[in-house]
């Protein structure tokens, strides 16, 4: 049965599994200009701008990537969002909804960093996040 949890214990699930990722990614993290938030749901102009408008969307990132073809541009805000309701439906229990978090945030940080859905998919970031899921990162 998928687990309900309150907005301070997502919340709190989402600071744990930042904790546990590697220490390098979190010192590239913090020398971009990245937030990490969350809500229950996209918006609807998160949700125009995504190829899968009808699918669940786990996390989404925003911004411009920390590297672009014209250098890098870690000035401008980049986001990254975590969707409560979605996650909990895949999740029994606070451990798998912050493992699974912790995929999400991998995934997403990898946008960051510019990479694409194919580059993320050959390395296997997706892991269950996204092909095993059914659900959708951007």
């Amino acid at each position: 049965m998928p687990i309900k949890l309150t907005e301070k214990d997502f919340e709190q699930t989402i600071v744990k599994a930042i904790d546990s990722l590697p220490e390098g990614i979190l010192r590239l993290m913090e020398s971009g200009n990245l937030s990490i938030s969350y809500a229950n749901e996209p918006t609807e102009d998160q949700r125009a701008d995504l190829k899968n408008k009808d699918g669940d969307i786990l996390g989404l990132h925003t911004g411009a990537p920390k590297q672009s073809s014209l250098g890098p541009i870690g000035s401008w805000p980049s986001f990254i969002y975590i969707f409560q309701l979605a996650v909990e439906k895949r999740c029994d229990t606070v451990e798998q909804v912050q493992d699974f978090v912790r995929g999400i945030l991998l995934h997403e940080i990898g946008h960051f960093f510019g990479m694409t859905e194919a580059q993320l998919t050959e390395i296997g970031q997706l892991s269950s996040v996204g092909e095993k899921s059914n659900g959708t990162t951007n």
